[in-house]
């Protein structure tokens, strides 16, 4: 078999998969194995093109020679070496991320009258706040996760609506 006969199927194919599965990454659609298609299956993509590159390479560097194509592949070559260094923010800002996550599974498997301490009221407040928003289903010795998973409700808006209007210290001073 010919390198030609699958250079360009395989990359047609492949750069279909990692473009389809990149934008629903990029729009966090979160369905099916996105994120290990994407991860794995862009070594197939990669595989794919640099067959191509072999087989075509005659016409690529006829390209790479023109004021276009040199612009081009700098730049890209560009982004790709400022993409991979490493630095300091995104890692800051990934740490943030996964506290925050960390924080709001905390406050789900809190019960109502902890979240009740938390947000200054008392367990009988936050239990009418919930009836008054159609709860029906409110025991204060059960987690907010537990109480909107009775009410058929999603368990961080149940979370966002014990928080509303709740002052933080920085506020109070």
């Amino acid at each position: 078999m010919k390198i030609r006969t699958i250079a360009t199927p395989l990359t047609i194919g492949a750069f279909i998969l990692v473009s389809v599965t990149g934008l629903c990454m990029f729009f966090e659609i979160k369905v099916g194995f996105i994120k290990p298609a994407h991860e794995w299956l862009s070594l197939a993509f990669l595989v794919g093109a640099l067959l191509h590159i072999v087989v075509h390479w005659k016409a690529i560097r006829n390209h790479l020679h023109t004021r276009i194509g040199k612009s081009l592949a700098i730049l890209f070559a560009t982004l790709t070496i400022i993409a991979v260094i490493p630095s300091g923010f995104s890692k800051g800002e990934e740490s943030e991320r996964e506290s925050a996550g960390k924080a709001v599974t905390m406050l789900l498997d809190a019960n109502l009258s902890q979240i009740a301490m938390l947000t200054h009221r008392s367990g009988t407040e936050v239990a009418s706040m919930l009836v008054a928003q159609g709860l029906t289903k409110v025991d204060t010795n059960q987690s907010v996760l537990a109480v909107a998973l009775m009410n058929k409700r999603k368990p961080r808006a149940v979370l966002a609506l014990l928080l509303q209007n709740v002052k933080s210290q920085d506020e109070d001073n």
